[in-house]
């Protein structure tokens, strides 16, 4: 399964999986997705230039879980995050 959400990597800002019951789904992988329009001029996007970043997420067994992102800078550890992005995920027949 593939989460996607708009983030502002080049502004410091990006998403952290902060739960989800991890013997029914599983993070594989997360990487940024430039807009069309940077990737084709082949240079790094404008600071602040929007991004989507894509978790992987995998099956590990069936039932049902709350997964939970949040959204900031890593290192504002004493601020609440910008945003949160809740997903119900449901693995079975």
């Amino acid at each position: 399964m593939r989460v996607r959400l708009q983030a502002q990597p080049s502004a410091g800002y990006s998403w952290h999986l902060l739960s989800a019951d991890q013997s029914i789904v599983a993070l594989v992988e997360t990487s940024f997705v430039l807009p069309d329009a940077d990737a084709r001029k082949g240079s790094a996007p404008q600071v602040g230039a929007p991004a989507e970043q894509v978790f992987v997420l995998k099956a590990q067994t069936t039932g049902a879980t709350e997964v939970m992102f949040v959204y900031g800078r890593p290192w504002e550890t004493e601020k609440p995050p910008q945003r949160t992005a809740r997903l119900s995920v449901k693995v079975g027949p």
